[in-house]
């Protein structure tokens, strides 16, 4: 047999194990895509960690809206705490990062120290440090920046120049 015939013949036995091949691939693709738009979105629950009224924190869990990125989780996080008081409404999420060692950085502006009356310094900051560490599970610990540095402390009483670990203590029971 012929060079030209073995081409031949594998082409003839190649052509259709690709067609069904690619006729699968579109088919599975359509049925998902179907899937897809027939299954609403489910709204992410979070756990928030706000002030109670016996000088601790209460776990709340809410929902919110699907976000394109972490900052985008990061910035919905802030917006709950300030919904229910626990961070000034003029405050902003500047930036906001992870390293590799378990460190979360949340720099915020100025207005986070200038504005808060309404909890003890340890309550907001403990509302913060457990609400993100509670919903972002591959950081161990947060260090909070005012406008890109570390302070020694925001109010007197809690030292937060270095990285805070999650507060079990102050976390009201169930």
């Amino acid at each position: 047999m012929s060079s030209k015939h073995k081409v031949l013949i594998g082409l003839l036995v190649l052509v259709p194990v690709v067609s069904a091949f690619v006729y699968i691939s579109i088919s599975k693709s359509q049925k998902n895509n179907n899937l897809k738009e027939a299954v609403p979105q489910i709204e992410p629950r979070i756990i928030l960690y706000v002030p109670s009224s016996d000088d601790l924190l209460e776990q709340k869990t809410t929902m919110i809206k699907d976000f394109k990125d972490s900052f985008e989780m990061a910035k919905a996080l802030i917006e709950k705490l300030k919904e229910f008081n626990v961070i000034p409404r003029e405050t902003r999420l500047l930036h906001f990062a992870g390293d590799d060692e378990g460190t979360l950085y949340l720099n915020f502006s100025k207005d986070l120290i200038e504005c808060q009356k309404d909890f003890s310094e340890v309550l907001v900051v403990y509302s913060i440090v457990n609400t993100f560490l509670a919903n972002l599970k591959k950081f161990s610990r947060v260090q909070l920046l005012i406008e890109g540095e570390a302070l020694q402390t925001f109010g007197g009483v809690l030292y937060t120049y270095l990285p805070l670990d999650f507060n079990e203590e102050i976390v009201e029971e169930e």
